[in-house]
C-alpha cells in the first residue's frame, strides 16, 4: 500500500485506497465525508464511483493525509458494513493468492465475501422524478421538513437504506418521526383488480412523533405522498388491496398495535 507522490501540498482530511473486484492490480483513492469518518476502516466495503459508475470496493488502506492529486479527489459515497470483513493479517494472504493466481486483489477479496452480502440487494428505495418534481412543486412552504425530505430523494435514481438514513441524519430529518412500521391486519376487504373482485388483505401505515414514548401524536405526510405509497403497495404486494393510515394519538391509542 503506498500513498502517491504527486506533490507536496497538504489536505488535512480523512483518505482511503480502495480495490474493486475488476481485472486491474491498480488502487484508487478517495475521500471521506464527514458522517462516514468513524466507519471507514480497512476491511469494510465502500461505493464509490469508478469512471461512469458507481461500483463497490474494498478499503485496504485509510490516510489522515495525503499528498494531493493533480485532479480532484472524489469522496466515497457510502460504507456498507459496520464490522471489518478481514484484517492487515487476511489481506497480506489475499495479496498472496492475487499474486499466485494473476488476480486482481479486488477478485480475491470479492471471493471471500459470504453469498448474500451483496451491496445490490440493499438498493430498496428507488424514486420517480416526475412525482418528486410535482410534489416539492406543489406543497406548502411551511413544510420545509417534508420538502427537503423530496430534495434529498431527487438527488438520485436510487438509494441504499444505509446512504439514505445517514443522509435523514445529518440533516436531522431521521429523528424527525419517532416510529415508523406497518401492520398486516387479520380482516380481509372486498376490492376490484382490473375486471374482478378481490378478497384480500388489509396493511395499517404508522408513523409517529414523540419526545420520550410516553405521549405521541400521528406524523402528518401529505395526501398525496400517501396515495403514492397506498398505490406502489397494492400494486407491488401480492394480497394486499387496501392501504390505511392510523391517525391516532398516545394517548388515547398506543403506538404500538398490540
Amino acid at each position: 500500500m503506498r500513498k502517491k507522490n504527486l506533490d507536496s501540498k497538504k489536505v488535512n482530511t480523512k483518505f482511503v485506497e480502495i480495490v474493486f473486484p475488476i481485472p486491474t492490480v491498480r488502487s484508487f483513492y478517495y475521500s471521506v465525508p464527514d458522517e462516514l469518518q468513524d466507519q471507514a476502516k480497512v476491511g469494510v466495503r465502500a461505493v464509490a464511483p469508478v469512471g461512469n459508475r458507481v461500483t463497490t470496493g474494498y478499503i485496504i488502506n485509510t490516510f489522515e493525509e495525503i499528498e494531493s492529486f493533480d485532479k480532484e479527489i472524489k469522496p466515497i459515497e457510502d460504507i456498507i458494513d459496520s464490522i471489518p470483513f478481514f484484517d492487515e493479517n487476511y489481506l497480506r494472504f489475499a495479496q498472496w493468492v492475487a499474486d499466485y493466481y494473476f488476480a486482481s486483489l479486488g477478485e480475491v477479496l470479492e471471493a471471500a465475501v459470504p453469498y448474500g452480502s451483496d451491496v445490490e440487494s440493499q438498493k430498496i428505495v428507488q424514486v420517480d422524478p416526475e412525482y418528486l418534481f410535482e410534489e416539492i412543486k406543489n406543497s406548502e412552504v411551511r413544510r420545509k421538513n417534508y420538502i427537503r425530505l423530496l430534495q434529498i430523494l431527487s438527488e438520485k435514481k436510487e438509494h441504499t437504506y444505509k446512504e439514505l438514513q445517514k443522509k435523514l441524519k445529518k440533516e436531522n430529518l431521521y429523528n424527525k418521526i419517532w416510529q415508523a412500521f406497518a401492520v398486516l391486519l387479520p380482516v380481509q376487504s372486498v376490492g376490484v383488480m382490473g375486471d374482478a373482485r378481490t378478497y384480500e388483505n388489509v396493511l395499517a401505515l404508522r408513523a409517529v412523533t414523540s419526545v420520550d414514548g410516553m405521549t405521541a401524536d400521528w406524523y402528518n405526510f401529505e395526501g398525496k405522498f400517501l396515495a403514492k405509497v397506498s398505490n406502489l403497495i397494492i400494486n407491488k404486494v401480492a394480497g394486499v388491496n387496501r392501504v390505511v393510515y392510523d391517525i391516532s394519538s398516545k394517548p388515547p391509542s398506543t403506538i404500538e398495535w398490540e
